[in-house]
């Protein structure tokens, strides 16, 4: 009874400060919801204000509490507060001023986690590797923020499915993707365990250690009439043409001990441990797009990349990138180099499974003379 004389109480309440209208079933049943799972008169009031209250329940979850000062942080961690802020600004959190208390116990958990990294690598070293992590999580936020608008709230607002249905699926939303993160530490050991056998493998025989260099084809593959097709598509179309392009891409890579290291627009860049196998994922992605509407085109080199914070750089690089650009749909462009290892490739049969053609001399921007150009196609 005393139970029910509280939620009495609670919604009399509501109802006083204007958030629960007289009639408004739906509104009530949302309201009632949203009290069982904790939340109080106050916070269902601030989110009615905000026009927030299916997403209360997610917000309550993923709630930030700042406690902690930039100088207390620091005298418990036994750091300079400098290195502490350089430390959230690597981690792309806002950085408390003065005596504001913006840093929750978790943020203080993390940075204290992450000093002893300082203990293996220079100072700068361990915040550019907490950069490329925050930048990465940043990207993963805002996917799961895109797919849960696009894949899940769309549908909601279509079927004008109630706002008690809208709160649950928020709530249960957070807390399957709390149980996904969960999955990031054995990820992240993996794919540290395949960087470090890639590395090995492409660094092979080098008669010197070049640590910040590492010998690997790199190739950039695009979609030739991706620009007029996206003035023609809806914005889900368009949706629907990256996301295949980009899971093409990904299942191409697949056997090749390479990795996709981005996606820019409608291209992408990859890195594989020798010609062939370059050459083999991008005359996948073409058959992959074969009446499409749409024809992959690529452009290849091999050579010594100027790796950094996991991406590559340097000649080679941009040359296959202003490659990609001259080759026509479908087709696979390739330096001297790359051709003269396609050649050496493996044993005779191997090497025949290529039909490599030249493609003249071209004028690249960037370039001072004239590149030889060859085009390969399955023999």
């Amino acid at each position: 009874m005393e139970a029910n004389r509280d939620r009495a109480a609670e919604l009399g309440q509501l109802a006083a400060r204007g958030v629960l209208p007289p009639g408004d079933d739906r509104r009530r049943e949302l309201v009632e919801y949203l009290l069982d799972a904790g939340a109080t008169v106050d916070e269902v009031v601030a989110a009615a204000d905000e026009g927030q209250l299916t997403s209360l329940l997610g917000d309550r979850l993923l709630a930030h509490r700042g406690t902690v000062t930039v100088p207390e942080a620091a005298h418990r961690l036994a750091i300079d507060a400098d290195l502490l802020r350089a430390t959230l600004q690597a981690a792309g959190l806002p950085v408390p001023e003065g005596d504001d208390p913006g840093l929750a116990e978790g943020d203080v958990d993390a940075v204290a986690r992450l000093l002893p990294t300082l203990d293996v690598f220079p100072q700068e070293t361990a915040l550019q590797m907490l950069r490329v992590m925050s930048s990465s999580l940043e990207r993963i936020a805002d996917a799961v923020v895109a797919a849960y608008l696009d894949a899940v709230e769309r549908d909601l607002y279509a079927e004008r499915r109630p706002p008690v249905e809208h709160a649950r699926v928020v709530q249960e939303s957070i807390l399957v993707l709390g149980a996904a993160a969960s999955t990031l530490e054995h990820l992240l050991s993996r794919h540290v365990r395949m960087a470090i056998l890639r590395n090995r493998r492409a660094r092979e025989g080098q008669m010197e250690a070049l640590y910040d260099t590492i010998p690997l084809a790199v190739g950039f593959v695009d979609l030739v009439g991706y620009t007029s097709l996206s003035g023609q598509l809806s914005p889900g179309e368009l949706s629907a043409l990256i996301a295949r392009f980009e899971e093409a891409a990904f299942a191409a890579m697949a056997g090749h001990d390479g990795r996709i290291v981005k996606h820019i627009g409608d291209a992408v860049m990859y890195v594989t441990l020798d010609a062939a196998s370059a050459v083999e994922v991008a005359l996948d992605l073409i058959d992959r797009f074969e009446g499409s509407g749409v024809a992959p085109r690529a452009g290849i080199a091999t050579g010594l990349l100027l790796t950094r914070a996991g991406d590559y750089y340097g000649r080679e690089v941009n040359l296959a990138a202003r490659m990609a650009d001259l080759a026509v749909g479908g087709e696979v462009l390739v330096t001297a180099e790359a051709r003269e290892a396609l050649r050496a490739t493996g044993s005779a049969s191997e090497a025949a499974r290529f039909a490599i053609e030249g493609a003249g001399r071209r004028n690249i921007k960037g370039f001072d003379e004239p590149v030889a150009l060859w085009s390969v196609t399955r023999a």
